[in-house]
């Protein structure tokens, strides 16, 4: 897995987005059983032959939809596969036999190895798994200190080569602590004594005589 706040290959792939904050417990397509098979599917009244290149989430957090880059000998596209029927032959296609369906796993076997630089963490409680990429950094006023945040996602796409993260900065945050702190403080004018100055301050409370009275009740 990784992640970049490069957004040019996805652009370049026409990448669905996502454009979410997290991800709650999901379903993901298994890459190491989609790829590199030839699939028959009907497609515009045609038999197509074709192989999947890559899969994306798009629409929103709590319930994406999963889409796939189909290649044909005659097109290339990204559709909805669970909306076309695919088969591994064109005999099993026309039989209606044997019906291929693209194998998935849940988010926690998905994200059981992620590389520690990615900060994806699972900010969710018990029976709630909300998935984070926390690579956002800001200068918090009230705490006086440099805090992090969690960053949008505005592609997840897999390939043969992995699961990639395409990351969107958030207003007034950075890529790192180092980043946000320069630009906070760089430049900052410091106003400080010229010299080592001893202030005095004195506080005198006077004094007054003392007056002892008698009670007389008439």
């Amino acid at each position: 897995m990784q992640s970049t706040f490069d957004l040019t290959s996805f652009e370049n792939l026409n990448a669905p987005k996502l454009g979410a904050y997290s991800i709650s417990g999901f379903r993901f397509p298994k890459g190491n059983e989609l790829f590199d098979k030839t699939f028959y599917a009907v497609i515009d009244g045609k038999i197509y032959a074709l192989k999947i290149l890559a899969w994306a989430l798009g629409g929103c957090s709590t319930n994406p939809s999963r889409m796939y880059l189909i290649q044909t000998p005659t097109f290339t596209r990204w559709t909805n596969l669970p909306d076309t029927p695919l088969f591994t032959s064109v005999s099993d296609l026309v039989e209606g036999n044997n019906k291929f369906d693209i194998p998935l796993e849940w988010d926690y076997h998905t994200f059981a190895d992620v590389p520690i630089n990615l900060r994806l963490e699972n900010r969710g409680y018990t029976n709630s798994r909300s998935w984070e990429i926390r690579q956002s950094f800001f200068y918090s006023q009230s705490d006086g200190c440099v805090k992090d945040s969690n960053t949008k996602i505005e592609h997840l796409v897999g390939t043969p080569q992995g699961m990639f993260f395409g990351l969107v900065q958030k207003e007034n945050c950075y890529n790192t602590k180092e980043e946000c702190l320069s630009a906070k403080f760089n430049g900052m004018d410091i106003v400080d004594f010229a010299e080592p100055t001893i202030i005095e301050i004195k506080i005198e409370i006077p004094s007054t005589e003392v007056v002892t009275r008698k009670l007389v009740l008439e």
